[in-house]
């Protein structure tokens, strides 16, 4: 997903935003874990019919929710939840050396 195209530009942190009057939520983070943790929630959601039992559309959007409030997946927006709250406001991630930011191994995505 992240750096997937040959390009002059390359993600090194992947920042989600959750836009609020009066108090945006800043997530901040490194581009493996980013790929990893959007990679589990894509095989999740394609795993999951359509309201009409057929098989999902490979071309749903891709998004991770901050907060999830209903019961519909709770399960999974939960964990999703758990693995992003460490990295909100991780501006300290900027100074991690590039090679580590593009490690899967430095960050682990939690059950």
């Amino acid at each position: 997903m992240f750096n997937a195209k040959e390009s002059p530009l390359i993600a090194d942190l992947v920042v989600g935003v959750g836009y609020r009057p009066g108090g945006s939520r800043f997530v901040v983070m490194p581009v493996a874990f980013a790929e990893t943790l959007c990679r589990l929630h894509c095989d999740y959601w394609a795993a999951v019919p359509t309201r009409n039992g057929r098989v999902r559309s490979k071309r749903f959007p891709i998004y991770l929710s901050f907060t999830a409030d209903r019961d519909a997946h709770r399960a999974h927006h939960d964990r999703v939840a758990r693995n992003l709250s460490p990295y909100e406001d991780a501006w300290h991630l900027l100074s991690e050396p590039l090679e580590k930011l593009h490690d899967p191994g430095a960050w682990p995505v939690a059950e």
